[in-house]
């Protein structure tokens, strides 16, 4: 999980990178699941745009043109593209997190298909779980980064003897900011107001209590009609 061959990477990152790593990870682990779209869209965005600023002379077109072209490609694609990658990341991870116990390509590929149909029936708790581990695995890359920099330890050698520790204190950030994001979802669907045709606050809102959490709404995201 933390080689430390990455790691000798981080540490030769400047302090500004590493503290927008920071931020970047704490708007994972508190606010992910309610902007993951976000980050799959400006993912796919930045990635497409990359392809097309190095294969743009291979197809003939300035750089800049297929980059523009490509970004623009892959940000629309992206927008359709949700539930695959939850179906993708949900897969990926069960074959990952099991291909230790099971190797085999035939178990593999059955471990890949169940995850992505465990993240398509739970896509809003996976995405909140997803999105807060990824917060905390690269949270600790650039403290330890930081860290480094700072001169209060080695980073490389802190991860090779602690490779027990890591895994512990990134499950405990990622159990703890999925419950950060849960009670954030709750917090803003608290406070959303609903208004008629008319403009007016709907008075049904009032008498009714919203459901909250996406731990116990519906899969497809629709509200329930009383």
């Amino acid at each position: 999980m933390f080689p430390p061959n990455i790691m000798e990477e981080v540490v030769q990152l400047s302090p500004a990178a590493l503290w927008i790593a920071v931020g970047i990870s704490l708007v994972l682990l508190i606010l992910g699941y309610q902007l993951y779209k976000f980050w799959i869209v400006f993912v796919a965005t930045v990635a497409a745009g990359l392809v097309g600023l190095y294969q743009g002379p291979v197809w003939g077109v300035h750089p800049a043109l297929g980059a523009g072209l490509a970004a623009l490609a892959g940000g629309i694609l992206s927008l359709s593209l949700f539930r695959l990658f939850a179906f993708l990341s949900g897969g990926i991870a069960l074959a990952v997190a099991t291909g230790l116990v099971v190797p085999g390509p035939g178990e593999m590929l059955i471990l890949f298909v169940v995850g992505g149909l465990i993240a398509l029936l739970l896509e809003r708790f996976w995405m909140a779980l997803a999105s807060s581990f990824l917060g905390s695995w690269l949270l600790a890359f650039a403290l330890l980064g930081l860290l480094d920099r700072g001169k209060k330890l080695d980073a490389v050698t802190w991860v090779e003897d602690n490779t027990k520790l890591l895994p512990i204190l990134v499950g405990a950030g990622t159990l703890l900011g999925a419950g950060i994001q849960y009670w954030v979802y709750r917090w803003l669907h608290s406070r959303r107001v609903e208004y008629n045709d008319l403009g007016q606050q709907n008075p049904q809102q009032q008498q009714v209590p919203q459901p909250g959490g996406f731990f116990r709404s519906n899969p497809l995201g629709r509200r329930g009609r009383h």
